[in-house]
């Protein structure tokens, strides 16, 4: 009974390793989505019903979550278009440079 046992544990492992090698050859062709850009949720369902638990055995997760939490809400703004000028305070100077004209297009 011990012979069986043993063979289909080592047919198990011979099939993971398998399809191991598999998905990685297909990973390195680029068959497979790119799974790094994905974004990743920041939180887990665990953690919001274990929050507390957590709490107590690891000390930084408190403050792991609020640091989480607020780059979630941190609020991204793009650089302005327009053109730039320059302002000169001690001066009161501004300088605005005006656009080249375009030549028209027929």
């Amino acid at each position: 009974m011990g012979w069986p046992l043993v063979l289909v544990l080592c047919g198990v492992a011979a099939l993971l390793v398998v399809i191991d090698r598999v998905v990685a050859l297909l990973d390195a062709r680029g068959h497979l989505p790119d799974r790094s850009r994905r974004a990743r949720p920041l939180g887990s369902a665990g953690s919001g019903a274990l929050g507390e638990l957590i709490d107590v055995f690891q000390p930084g997760h408190r403050t792991l979550v609020a640091e989480q939490e607020r780059q979630r809400l941190d609020i991204h703004q793009s650089p302005g278009e327009a053109p730039p000028f320059a302002i000169d305070l001690d001066t009161g100077v501004a300088v605005v440079d005006k656009p080249l004209p375009r030549p028209d297009v027929p």
